[in-house]
């Protein structure tokens, strides 16, 4: 997995493989969904958006159930079920945004995925929805909850505008979007298996993933829950395929080698392709470790990564190893005093834990001294 993370995170935005990204997108995704990341503690809020601009519909801010009764009920802001002549869509969902600006923090960042309906009227269940859902959610800390539900009704209007019912447009991404948060806040408490190296493992982290299967048919649906999540879970069991044949001990490696040839021939092709690119990567990392084990330097490290991915992912890998050996000798660094404030003589322990803290402070940020344990 650590080869993974270097594996996607190195490549620039201009020369990333779609394939890679399309993947290690959907597999990080479905992590972050698992751990509840769209809803963090409150007191991890760092801004709020000024909210004058979005109309008050919300006095004591109900549950999401209740948010989703007040679609049905119609009791969004009336200015929004105004019915325009049909136009452009995109026109309007352009005017939409310029007359009710996005956040700060995504100025300039075209808004993700898309809301589209049938010649009847009929919501498109497809995965762009969650990708709009997700960006609008990540905005939280930035905007309250309320007023992101605010936004979206009001695109969703815009969306909408031209169809015969708007109205059920509208109820029906309204309605979408509360059973996607409502999932979310459940699966959240739910914490899948922090190993995947011995088949026991393997076989809970199964157990764990056909638990949440079902939830998000039972949250969503069958078609809203196949639509958002179908692609990522065929990965996902593609994948723990793969650690079965890794994680078993009796295979000789002749007959791992010859088993994991003949899952990657019977994959997909975007995840053969994926896995080629990690298999790439892995072999690398191998050849860069006996490079350095022989005493090479930096530059013929270099040569070699740039040989395999072009100069621009070598450069990215270089500022990676020299940010991880920065982050290295500062952790030692932080050893060393530690090891010297113990150890001096005639001070009491409150003085003790005073200089450790003041060091801390100094030393690192506030980030950094939850990453040391401190």
């Amino acid at each position: 997995m650590q080869n993974m993370n270097k594996f996607l995170g190195m490549f620039g935005p201009r020369h990333s493989s779609m394939v890679f990204a399309f993947v290690g997108g959907l597999f990080f995704l479905g992590l972050a969904v698992w751990h509840g990341s769209y809803f963090g503690n409150e007191a991890s809020v760092v801004a709020k958006r000024d909210a004058r601009s979005f109309p008050p519909i919300y006095s004591d801010k109900p549950k999401t159930s209740e948010r989703e009764e007040n679609v049905s009920r119609n009791e969004f802001p009336a200015e929004h079920g105004e019915v325009y002549a049909p136009v452009n869509l995109s026109a309007l969902l352009e005017s939409y945004i310029a007359e009710n600006p996005y956040s700060k923090s995504l100025e300039g960042v075209a808004v993700d995925g898309a809301i589209r309906f049938d010649d009847e009227g009929r919501l498109l269940k497809v995965y762009s929805l969650r990708l709009l859902f997700d960006q609008l959610l990540s905005l939280q800390g930035e905007w309250e909850i309320e007023e992101i539900d605010n936004w979206l009704h009001g695109y969703a209007w815009a969306a909408a505008d031209g169809l015969s019912s708007p109205q059920h447009g509208v109820t029906q991404l309204m309605s979408s979007y509360f059973r996607y948060i409502d999932y979310l806040h459940v699966s959240g408490t739910a914490t899948p298996p922090h190993s995947m190296g011995s088949v026991e493992d393997i076989t809970s982290f199964q157990s764990f993933s056909q638990d949440l299967y079902k939830l998000k048919r039972d949250s969503l649906g069958e078609e809203l829950a196949d639509a958002f999540f179908s692609d990522e879970e065929r990965y996902e069991a593609s994948q723990l395929e793969r650690a079965h044949i890794y994680a078993n001990t009796e295979l000789l490696a002749s007959e791992k080698a010859e088993a994991l040839q003949l899952w990657l021939d019977n994959q997909e092709p975007l995840f053969q392709a994926a896995a080629r690119g990690i298999r790439v990567f892995d072999n690398m990392v191998e050849q860069v470790d006996l490079l350095r084990a022989s005493g090479a330097d930096g530059n013929q490290v270099f040569a070699l990564r740039e040989d395999i991915y072009g100069a621009e992912a070598a450069e990215r890998l270089a500022a990676l190893d020299r940010e991880r050996q920065q982050w290295q000798d500062k952790v030692k660094a932080y050893h060393v005093e530690l090891e010297r404030i113990q150890s001096a003589k005639g001070i009491s322990t409150t003085e003790m834990n005073e200089q450790i803290q003041n060091y801390m402070r100094q030393a690192f940020t506030e980030a950094q001294r939850r990453r040391i344990g401190r």
